[in-house]
């Protein structure tokens, strides 16, 4: 959260005051307990996976999770997510459909509320062919091959 954030929210009247949390703190989640008048209400926060799908994100808002900063605890929501990765390999669909729910169900719960989605745009030249974008990585130059 910035500064011009919690000079909006105080402005419309929910008290924000804003908070340099050490980023030793900020990476273990070493908060007070969830709940608690000392446990940030609201943190800047970025929302990133080794892997991009659907576990790898959402199984961040698992009860205990080691990157579960908000606190946020559910556990059907939890048993939910057990259900879908169970159904991985077996039947992908039915893990896609239930990833898809368990996210529309997070949304309604909003134990995190985005305001941005970085774009990273890429310029190659004519000549670059087979330029593969990975989400996490980028451009994947070892896959470039240039005319």
């Amino acid at each position: 959260m910035t500064k011009q954030v919690a000079a909006a929210l105080d402005e419309i009247g929910l008290r924000a005051t804003f908070e340099v949390i050490p980023v030793d703190q900020y990476i273990q989640g070493s908060f007070a307990p969830p709940g608690s008048p000392e446990h940030p209400q609201a943190l800047s926060y970025m929302w990133f996976s080794g892997y991009p799908g659907a576990s790898e994100y959402l199984g961040q808002l698992r009860c205990g999770a080691g990157y579960n900063v908000t606190g946020y605890c559910e556990r059907a929501i939890d048993r939910r997510i057990d259900e879908a990765r169970s159904l991985q390999t077996s039947d992908p669909g039915s893990a896609n459909r239930e990833w898809s729910e368990i996210e529309h169900d997070l949304v309604d719960a909003a134990p995190l509320v985005p305001v941005l989605n970085p774009i990273s745009t890429f310029v190659v030249s004519e000549r670059a062919g087979n330029v593969q974008i990975n989400p996490g990585l980028g451009v994947l130059l070892g896959q470039i091959w240039v005319t």
